[in-house]
């Protein structure tokens, strides 16, 4: 599991406002090194794989510093020792130049299903619960996929039951064999 980067950023710039003094540096510093971590994921396309590698591998050895550090400040080391923690869930955003920053998308896809379940009172149950994840599951996979989700739910609801279901019509042969 991956860690969102730009939770982490709000997690920092609080920690930094709620600070004074010297305090400030440890989470401005991380921060900052999180802009240089945007920065790089931005320019993925117009950089050569060994450019991003370079810097991607200079942004890592940062954080493994940031997150050695003893702070004298109490919060601070706390937050340097949750990042610590989370080290195996941040790193591979940077050494996979196709894994991205943040989970915007993930998060834009489940707020509907949010709302939903808030408006019809679908989690009100395990079993409701349940059933409204996996609707919205198998909705937003059609939506991905192109396939309209009534055909899907009409496969589903008249396929027999264990039988695999197939949520789409093969093509016509442009050049059938002749008889």
């Amino acid at each position: 599991m991956l860690r969102c980067l730009l939770h982490l950023k709000r997690n920092a710039v609080e920690l930094e406002e709620t600070q004074s003094g010297e305090a400030v540096e440890t989470p401005g510093l991380f921060a900052w090194w999180l802009d240089g971590v945007f920065s790089l994921k931005s320019r993925v396309g117009e950089l050569s794989e060994e450019a991003y590698s370079r810097e991607a591998t200079e942004l890592v050895e940062y954080f493994d510093e940031l997150i050695q550090w003893n702070d004298p400040n109490e919060r601070n080391q706390a937050f340097v020792e949750r990042l610590s923690k989370a080290r195996k869930h941040i790193v591979p955003i940077l050494e996979h130049p196709e894994l991205p920053a943040t989970n915007n998308l993930g998060e834009r896809q489940i707020r509907p299903l949010v709302v939903h379940r808030k408006l019809s009172a679908g989690n009100k149950t395990e079993k409701g619960a349940k059933t409204t994840a996996a609707l919205a599951s198998l909705a937003a996979t059609c939506h991905q996929q192109a396939i309209p989700f009534a055909n899907v739910a009409y496969c589903l609801l008249t396929g027999q039951a264990g039988q695999p279901v197939r949520f789409w019509v093969p093509e016509p042969d442009p050049d059938p064999a002749p008889s």
